[in-house]
């Protein structure tokens, strides 16, 4: 996935969640109960999205 890539997540208890790629942190991740969004970094290269943590 490309730097600066918008990525979304839907679900429940999202809320205070963070999101990895490649196990490099995003950028911009708001995040409330139902839905997070985030921009990948640019160090994520191809690297799918592979971590959300919810911290509920």
């Amino acid at each position: 996935m490309a730097g600066g890539a918008q990525v979304y997540v839907q679900g429940s208890n999202l809320a205070y969640g963070s999101i990895a790629f490649g196990g490099v942190p995003a950028a911009h991740v708001p995040c409330g109960p139902p839905f997070c969004s985030a921009t990948a970094p640019a160090a994520a290269g191809e690297s799918m999205l592979n971590t959300f943590k919810s911290r509920v």
